[in-house]
């Protein structure tokens, strides 16, 4: 624990060069994304002058630029509704942090004007003006935590509104949709009343992970007061991705894979390119097996949104048996570099060669193997570690979450005591502090140094 709080004191110590110069929403999003870390991990006299830099400082209508809607949901609304729940200060604080929270959620409530009154890609929220037509599902979808919590907190009861119709236009986009029957990555918002795909991709990656999270995230954090419909849309959605082959394991290696999906107009082909992002699939199978089993179990499922038939303590089991491989692969890739990080994304042998019948590794990451040698302080692994250690026990998702600390402090160290991203994890000359300090990253503060601290905690 206490050599992840030192990693977390250099890094926001180094950043204060990135908060004195440089583009204001990346100042913004550094104080936000760190502030409930250092809330978490006691560090009091960094949170005040990241407490006091958000009340002087950080105005948000003033932005002047095109800000990714997701980013302003997740990063500052989110930023600021973990500051709440974690505060234990004075009221003033709490009632600072709801208050910044839900003026920003009304700030940008001209994004939300479109046909399909799903929110346009980025925002000015100088101007008022919402841009960019075609918008992620995570961005669609993934809104769903913050808004639910707030609304829960304030009583605007239009908020958790916008979710649950939300929810029915991305479902009748999908049903609509016939012989596919998936979420794509991208909607177009302004094609029609319920949007329309405007992607020929499938995936959990980037441009989808926080719909998936949100599904699952926001059951598991609410059950009593919410549905089982948005459990069933999770657990339909991630079946009918394993039943594509899209997500897969593999028994005799250990090992698993999630690959984006191209869905052209008959049929459809995986990839075999796996993103390091895609790692928090691992926890999310993990976290959202629970809440499977859980209702499962439930003998008053039938007065549900969600039919019995859809839960079931099998499906649990597959899932929680995936969620164990993806992570395996995901560790696998990072332990066999120089470094010992992950790689931005790698390929893996198809698992109908020969490779299928052998627990030989080495068949499944070969040389040449990785696309993109960035270490780019993803916390997706970390996130699964975590997730992982809390739910199963198993003692080694804290020993790898260890490994990955050291890992980290060890390669991607610099000089001023912070941490930047690794160019090539296969190039261990970046060895004990010499890494070259190219700015902190904001979820190196916000996620994955926090995953890392929560699981020794």
């Amino acid at each position: 624990m206490q050599v992840v709080k030192e990693m977390a004191l250099g890094a926001w110590r180094a950043s204060k060069e990135d908060r004195a110069s440089g583009n204001e929403w990346l100042k913004a999003r550094l104080v936000l994304g760190a502030l409930s870390t250092l809330q978490v991990m006691g560090l009091q006299e960094e949170y005040t002058e990241a407490r006091q830099w958000l009340e002087k400082k950080f105005h948000f209508e003033a932005l002047n630029a095109s800000l990714p809607v997701g980013e302003i949901t997740s990063e500052a609304v989110g930023g600021l509704m973990s500051a709440y729940a974690l505060s234990g200060g004075t009221r003033e604080d709490r009632d600072f942090f709801l208050e910044k929270a839900l003026a920003i959620t009304r700030a940008i409530s001209p994004a939300y004007n479109t046909t399909s009154r799903m929110p346009f890609n980025a925002f000015n929220p100088a101007a008022r003006l919402g841009v960019g037509r075609e918008t992620s599902l995570a961005t669609v979808g993934g809104q769903a935590l913050e808004q639910m919590y707030l609304s829960d907190l304030t009583g605007e009861r239009t908020l958790r509104s916008a979710v649950t119709q939300t929810g029915v236009r991305l479902k009748v986009l999908k049903e609509a949709d016939e012989g596919d029957g998936f979420y794509h990555n991208v909607i177009d918002v302004e094609a029609d009343a319920v949007g329309a795909w405007s992607s020929a991709f499938a995936s959990l990656g980037a441009q989808a992970d926080d719909f998936y999270r949100a599904l699952v995230g926001g059951f598991a954090l609410n059950s009593a007061v919410v549905t089982g419909e948005r459990l069933k849309t999770y657990a339909e959605a991630l079946e009918e991705l394993i039943g594509a082959r899209a997500i897969r394991g593999n028994d005799t290696t250990g090992l698993g894979a999630v690959y984006e999906m191209y869905i052209p107009s008959k049929g459809f082909h995986n990839s075999r390119l796996m993103d390091y992002e895609v790692c928090y699939v691992g926890g999310l199978l993990a976290l959202g097996a629970r809440e499977i089993q859980k209702m499962a179990s439930r003998r008053d499922i039938s007065s549900l949104e969600g039919e019995r038939a859809i839960f079931s303590v099998e499906m649990a089991a597959r899932h929680r048996k995936l969620a164990t491989q993806i992570a395996e692969t995901c560790y696998q890739a990072s332990i066999r570099t120089a470094t010992k990080l992950g790689p931005e994304n790698f390929k893996l042998d198809d698992f109908k060669t020969r490779a299928s019948n052998s627990c030989d590794l080495r068949y499944f990451f070969a040389e040449k193997t990785i696309l993109n040698f960035d270490f780019l302080f993803s916390p997706e692994l970390a996130e699964t570690h975590f997730l992982l250690w809390r739910l199963t026990g198993d003692v080694k998702y804290r020993e790898r979450a260890w490994e990955m600390a050291q890992a980290i402090r060890q390669y991607a160290r610099t000089p001023n005591g912070g941490f930047s991203s690794v160019s090539n994890v296969d190039d261990a000359s970046t060895k004990d502090g010499k890494n070259e300090y190219t700015g902190t990253l904001p979820h190196f503060l916000s996620a994955t140094l926090k995953y890392l601290y929560l699981t020794f905690a």
